[in-house]
């Protein structure tokens, strides 16, 4: 029988939980033999860094914590959530290098970088001496995104270490000691801080640290393409202040440099008689998403996202915007759309403003899945194109039109059908989670709606709008017959039947991105799989485990506490809720997986009694902590064969 999840939702935190969450623990031991490659000790380049250090007056530059330049270096008495900026505007392409020693307490050091205004961090021995990874990455944090590196003890108390961040176009690489620890191939559109460790401005390099005292040095960087600058302190935090030359000595930058200011800037009239006109005032598209509940199950859905061009009484250029409060992923994905369609209509009407809406306008909606959605809507606005009532779709989009790939693919697809989607676009790069939805749901969920493969916004585009071209309108057609003639309670079985098979082909010859229509072919061949893919089975324990993930890095140092101290924000019912999945997934899990399957629930069991009991002893723990080193070896096991790892990539 089909699994349903529960429909009322308690919590509106929009996740994007992907196998790399797993990959992170598959790292948690022998660490020093995964990471090999080295970075050379002592490059000649590195003659004509740039020394940071003399620009840092801790008077000026210090955002919280107690800093200070003494003997050359910069130190930082223990303080909560430290920040200091540096007041250096890197180039597009650099090398950022720092050398650190931790004085006391093993907490985490934050070294900050930026891309072309986007700012993220490098984390080292965060989650009690444990973690290294990126913040934010497309909104998800340490521990969670798939940056995160997990070992034993990251930094010891009283060592020199040298840590390198290179930053470049296509991504960036963290080296720590010539040895490289992680890497973040991104363009960076989904880079941002958390409000913890927010800085006043985005642009500029800076340091951190949390409830720890730390020396620095050396702090110094290399430009390897382009030229950075020192930024004038007043203008730090300032988009539109420009330097005066002649009170600094710095030569001001040019329009293209600078940052767009939040106020539209007024449009050029000589350019408006190009300008691309507005084709409606208001679009809707379904946009797919998934919750998790007060116990952690992973819960999919759809929602209306409305956009709608309001007149302005100003003759301003037209800027996007959202109704209500977001989060900066989302920003960062609909700011990613308005790009694209700037690239394919340079310039729009004047004396608008495009403003974003969701059906569920009281939470605050968070993840970058609804790119491509927010494409699909400004170009619907631009062109006039009316889009399908009952289309919805998810996928991430990039400035040159390409719909990535997204997570939870599986839950989003059930949710959707049961908020009555009948066309659904997915990511041609997340189309083989269809096998996952069979084997999850039911094969039956392939043709309860249309799902169809996408690779560009035109390809979107097409599937999106009311009037289709005829081929896809045919194949769609074609389609709905069959669904009718199925209906939702036939078997795969019912799928040999000749003149269903002959229409199938037809579909697939007009549309060959229809993916119903090509898995329902799989089905009817016996072609479908009868258990999750490994990559899709090792997600599917990660999430059953939900909140409870954490415990598996805590050492329960202090036992007496532990009610308090270690379970006291643990939600209700997240370990039956657990163990309920997890005994659900048992025999629709990949082979190779089931022994992890097994431990993580010999772990669950031991964690809820210890949930239960109001402190423990030293026995006892050291039983659930074998459990515990149970689960991490199975995955560590994984993450060594190579077959498995190769598996897990397709």
């Amino acid at each position: 029988m089909p699994y349903s999840p529960p429909r009322n939702l308690t919590e509106e935190t929009m996740i994007r939980f992907s196998l790399s969450a797993f990959a992170a623990a598959l790292l948690l031991v022998n660490l020093p033999t995964i990471l090999a490659q080295t970075l050379p000790a002592d490059d000649p380049a590195w003659s004509r860094a740039v020394n940071l250090m003399p620009l840092i007056d801790p008077t000026r530059d210090t955002v919280t914590g107690i800093w200070k330049c003494q003997a050359g270096k910069l130190i930082l008495e223990s303080s909560n959530f430290a920040r200091i900026l540096i007041p250096y505007e890197p180039p597009a392409e650099y090398d950022f290098r720092i050398i650190l020693r931790r004085v006391a307490r093993m907490t985490a050091v934050v070294q900050y970088f930026s891309h072309t205004g986007r700012a993220a961090m490098w984390l080292m021995g965060a989650r009690n001496n444990t973690t290294f990874g990126f913040q934010m990455v497309d909104g998800i944090a340490v521990p969670q995104n798939r940056t995160c590196i997990q070992t034993k003890n990251c930094l010891e108390t009283g060592r020199d270490y040298t840590s390198i961040l290179q930053v470049r176009n296509n991504g960036v690489k963290a080296f720590l000691d010539g040895k490289l620890i992680s890497e973040w191939a991104t363009d960076f559109s989904d880079a941002s801080l958390g409000s913890t460790w927010d800085l006043p401005d985005k642009r500029l390099l800076a340091l951190g640290c949390s409830m720890s005292s730390f020396e620095f040095p050396k702090i110094e960087l290399l430009e390897v393409t382009g030229k950075g600058r020192i930024m004038p302190r007043h203008e730090v935090g300032m988009v539109k202040a420009k330097p005066d030359k002649q009170k600094t000595g710095v030569e001001p930058r040019s329009n293209e440099e600078t940052q767009k200011p939040r106020v539209a800037e007024m449009a050029d009239q000589s350019l408006q008689k190009d300008a691309k006109k507005f084709g409606r005032n208001q679009a809707s598209i379904k946009g797919l998403f998934v919750v998790r509940t007060s116990a952690g199950l992973r819960v999919g859905g759809a929602q209306d996202i409305i956009a709608t061009a309001e007149r302005t009484r100003s003759n301003r250029e037209t800027s996007c915007d959202f109704v209500t409060d977001v989060a900066k992923d989302t920003q960062i994905s609909m700011e990613e759309a308005a790009r694209l369609l700037k690239v394919r209509y340079p310039i729009w009407q004047a004396g608008y403003k495009i403003r974003f809406s969701y059906s569920n306008k009281y939470s605050k909606q968070a993840g970058g899945s609804a790119g491509g959605a927010f494409s699909v809507l400004l170009l619907s606005l631009l062109d006039g194109m009316q889009i399908d009532p009952v289309f919805g779709m998810t996928g991430d989009v990039t400035v040159d039109g390409k719909i990535r790939e997204v997570g939870a693919v599986a839950e989003k697809l059930r949710g959707a059908l049961l908020d009555k989607c009948q066309v659904i676009a997915i990511p041609e790069a997340n189309k083989e989670n269809l096998n996952d939805l069979a084997v999850l749901y039911s094969p039956a969920m392939l043709w309860s709606m249309q799902i169809l493969s996408i690779a560009t916004l035109d390809d979107a585009a097409a599937v999106a709008r009311v009037d289709r071209a005829p081929n896809l309108a045919k194949a769609m057609e074609l389609f709905g017959q069959v669904q009718r003639s199925l209906g939702t309670s036939a078997t795969a079985y019912a799928l040999r039947n000749a003149a269903i098979l002959q229409t199938l082909q037809q579909v697939l010859q007009l549309a060959p991105n229809h993916s119903s229509a090509e898995f329902m072919m799989r089905a009817a061949n016996n072609q479908l799989p009868a258990t999750l893919s490994l990559g899709g089975s090792l997600d599917e324990i990660w999430a059953a485990s939900g909140p409870l993930l954490g415990f598996l890095f805590t050492d329960y140092k202090e036992p007496q506490k532990s009610k308090r101290y270690y379970f006291e924000k643990v939600p209700s019912g997240a370990f039956k809720a657990a163990m309920e999945r997890l005994n659900w997934l048992q025999m629709r899990l990949h082979p190779k997986a089931r022994d992890l399957k097994t431990a993580m629930t010999d772990y669950m069991v031991s964690l809820d009694q210890l949930h239960r009991q109001s402190a423990f002893s030293a026995g006892t723990l050291r039983l659930h902590l074998a459990k515990r080193d149970k689960v991490l070896s199975e995955a560590h096991l994984l993450g060594t064969d190579r077959k498995t790892l190769e598996e897990m990539m397709h």
